[in-house]
């Protein structure tokens, strides 16, 4: 398995919201897990086209995953995002929320590394609908 984490501007930008990849365990709303946070423990501010993803900490069960080596994580941009979710709607027709847009992202990365006769499962929520609006004013166009 694969998570994709939402790198925003970039993850050595500070402006990304990567809790497995760059952040470290600690506690957030009652729950051990990975966060972005300085060494005081003190929460860092996120950034993620995706509102979904724009949140300073996973899951106790993400972490444990990665932990015990069952899930690797990898990270897409914002542009990565949009540029994916674009690709999507124009060859299979299905308009991705941003937040799967991230996942196939790193499909599009991975795929060209893979035998033909290799699956390959993506989860995508197709409310990309929601989204238009984000992705209009990213792309500097009206919608």
């Amino acid at each position: 398995m694969i998570g994709v984490e939402a790198a925003g501007l970039g993850l050595n930008s500070g402006h990304h919201a990567a809790s497995i990849l760059r952040g470290k365990v600690g506690v957030l709303h009652g729950s051990k897990s990975y966060l972005l946070q300085d060494r005081m423990g003190q929460v860092h501010g996120t950034h993620s086209i995706a509102a979904g993803l724009d949140y300073p900490g996973v899951g106790p069960e993400l972490s444990y995953l990665r932990d015990r080596g069952k899930i690797q994580f990898a990270s897409a941009t914002d542009r990565e995002a949009t540029d994916a979710l674009r690709l999507l709607a124009e060859v299979e027709g299905i308009i991705s929320a941003l937040e799967s847009a991230h996942a196939v992202a790193e499909v599009i990365r991975l795929a060209p590394r893979l035998r033909k006769s290799q699956i390959v499962i993506v989860n995508v929520s197709g409310r990309g609908d929601k989204d238009m609006s984000t992705v209009g004013q990213y792309l500097g166009m009206r919608l």
